[in-house]
């Protein structure tokens, strides 16, 4: 999307789920005997797997599994072996032996439950007349059957994104030929059991994939030699037509059918339009910008409560009055010259932690110093809160839940997240596994390999997170993933879930979409084309959401205060990480001043003001850098 590229020293990659990345390496060692698990990120090695895979490889939609085909087999015979990323366990699922064929196109079924793999050639790889054939068995290798009619005839199997179809080629083989001569003769669909099994494309389709809700294919129409090829389509109701775009026979398909990579035929001129199928078209913005009212008196009977920040320095928190801007300090908790690693106050205001050289401390609002945990290993991360204040989470290089008095100190194996109501906590594993389980870190249950959540259904049943640019979710258990963007071509970055649990905010590259958790009653929300959303802060009461966006040229920060029940949307200039009251009625920003035209900015006071925008109110209160303070109740 950016456009930058890294060099990885390897072949046929194949990415997780969740973005990390299966690859066979080294590429240029022919002998090589390993597949690495990398983090695309860091580019460290995660874990080297003992088996020479030919390529192919790919991973289960819930993340628990790879399969890859290769030389399992002393004999060099290639097998199907199904791979555990975490613990490196191998299971053959298909072996090239008694003249067989030998296993490969390994395809998982949408549900992970079973796969799908062609079997080709004879036991020494050489397809003798025998051709090819789609084989589809569960999950472990079990209850194989052969899925085309036509035996030695078909090869590179899809399924349908609901899972309820099969797609293969239909192909020809001519003797002692290799796979990759075999001819494509049309595309034929199936039940994955065989039934109702009909071809939909008599031509020779080269790639193809499955496109919108499992109802058609879209493929490259093989050119003939010296002309260019087709992008075409067909329905399951047998309906075909041409989608009007010309191309070298150079094209991969994205799952999906969403989007292509290809080389335009010389001399073309323009790629023409690919209508609905490759490109989104522009979302209607359903914001209507108002600027807050002026005048709303700021009465100090209005019971205006008080907050908490740390005033410029992590090391002494505050309160402040919040219609007076008068400071009161809670308490010194760092010694001179001591390395502070993170500082943060509760949610409710109610008490400070700070990491100071790999010591967590915590005292109250009234200064109180309740507990100081010296004995933790490996404390220099981030210190976060579970939502209700009862829990704190240190993620560093080891993590840990503890209660906020000490009295309770558990580690994790990953990072910390809590749902917003508190009652549920998920940990993400270095591997990219994801657990649930209780708040204080018990009952952990891997749930498949997942992102980090970014919001929780109001039963806590459901869990919402980003993946390949769309926002999905998924059965508390990692079952029943489903999409709830369907956006074309991705977009989808980060995400918030409003603490009803009713509302899903997420955020594209100049605006967000507003959602409820089954996707329903969308709308996009945008902030101008070069606006780019960042923090989302729902209210208390999941009636409104603060967006902070920026803008380069010459607008910097700003506020957007967007109501879910469709009301305008206000625009607050010069502010950015904002922070609602527990009774949803005011909001805290930070102000900032934009120096020159091209939108740098400095950070400046405390504001508050009513959840309408009105009352905008300076405190002399400065905090460090971004930080978003919290109300005392």
């Amino acid at each position: 999307h950016t456009g930058s590229t890294v060099l990885l020293h390897g072949q046929d990659p194949a990415w997780a789920p969740d973005g990390r990345l299966a690859i066979l390496v080294p590429a240029d060692d022919p002998s090589s005997t390993t597949l690495e698990i990398l983090n695309p990120t860091t580019l460290a090695v995660t874990k080297v797997l003992p088996f020479p895979a030919s390529g192919g490889q790919t991973w289960s939609p819930d993340g628990h599994w790879i399969a890859a085909s290769g030389g399992g087999d002393p004999s060099g015979l290639y097998s199907l072996l199904r791979i555990d990323p975490i613990s490196g366990e191998m299971v053959v699922l298909d072996g090239g032996v008694g003249g067989r064929g030998q296993p490969r196109d390994p395809a998982w079924s949408p549900d992970s439950r079973r796969i799908a793999f062609t079997r080709w050639g004879d036991s020494q790889g050489v397809c003798d007349s025998c051709g090819s054939d789609v084989i589809v068995a569960d999950a472990d290798g079990s209850h194989s059957q052969q899925v085309n009619l036509v035996t030695g005839m078909a090869d590179q199997p899809a399924w349908s994104p609901d899972g309820q179809w099969l797609a293969f080629r239909n192909v020809t083989h001519q003797p002692q030929f290799h796979r990759s001569q075999a001819n494509p003769t049309g595309l034929t669909v199936a039940r994955p059991d065989g039934r109702e099994q009909r071809t939909l494309v008599a031509a020779p389709a080269e790639a193809y994939a499955w496109a919108g809700e499992s109802d058609r294919l879209v493929f490259e129409l093989q050119p003939d030699q010296g002309t260019s090829g087709t992008i075409r389509e067909a329905t399951l109701t047998n309906d075909e037509r041409s989608l009007g775009i010309e191309l070298d026979d150079n094209l991969a398909f994205y799952p999906g059918g969403s989007e292509f990579a290809l080389q335009v035929v010389s001399g073309s001129g323009s790629l023409p339009a690919l209508s609905d199928l490759a490109q989104a078209p522009e979302p209607t913005s359903a914001l209507q910008l108002v600027s807050p009212v002026p005048g709303r008196s700021l009465d100090p009977g209005s019971g205006w409560p008080q907050l908490a920040t740390d005033g410029g320095d992590p090391c002494v928190p505050i309160t402040v009055g919040s219609l007076s801007g008068t400071t009161k300090p809670v308490a010194t908790m760092c010694d001179p010259g001591a390395e502070i690693s993170s500082a943060s106050w509760s949610p409710t205001g109610s008490a400070y932690a700070v990491v100071v050289n790999g010591q967590l401390s915590v005292a109250d609002a009234n200064g109180h110093l309740h507990v100081t945990v010296a004995n933790l290993n490996a404390v220099d991360g981030g210190v976060t809160w579970s939502p209700d204040g009862r829990w704190l989470g240190l993620d560093g290089t080891l993590r840990y839940v503890l209660s906020p008095d000490g009295s309770l100190v558990r580690s994790i194996p990953g990072s910390p997240s809590w749902s917003p109501d508190g009652r549920t906590l998920a940990v993400q594993t270095p591997e990219g596994m994801l657990l649930v389980g209780d708040p204080n870190g018990t009952h952990l249950v891997s749930v498949g390999s997942f992102p980090m959540p970014f919001g929780w259904s109001s039963d806590g049943s459901r869990f919402a997170f980003v993946r390949d640019g769309n926002a999905w979710t998924a059965q508390r258990d990692g079952s029943d993933v489903r999409n709830i963007t369907s956006l074309a071509l991705g977009g989808a970055t980060y995400g918030a879930g409003s603490i009803d649990g009713q509302w899903l905010a997420v955020s594209g590259s100049d605006g967000i979409w507003l959602l409820h958790f089954d996707g329903s009653s969308r709308r996009w929300l945008g902030f101008g084309s070069q606006a780019s959303p960042g923090s989302l802060a729902w209210s208390p009461d999941s009636s409104r959401l603060a967006v902070e966006a920026y803008e380069p040229s010459g607008v910097g920060p700003r506020v957007f205060i967007v109501a879910t029940d469709g009301g305008p949307t206000i625009a607050l200039d010069g502010a950015l990480a904002p922070g609602w009251s527990s009774d949803s009625r005011l909001l805290v920003v930070t102000s900032v001043q934009v120096e020159g035209t091209r939108g740098g900015y400095t950070t400046g006071n405390l504001q508050v003001l009513f959840a309408d925008g009105s009352g905008r109110h300076d405190l002399p209160v400065t905090p460090s850098g971004m930080t978003v303070p919290a109300w005392l109740k």
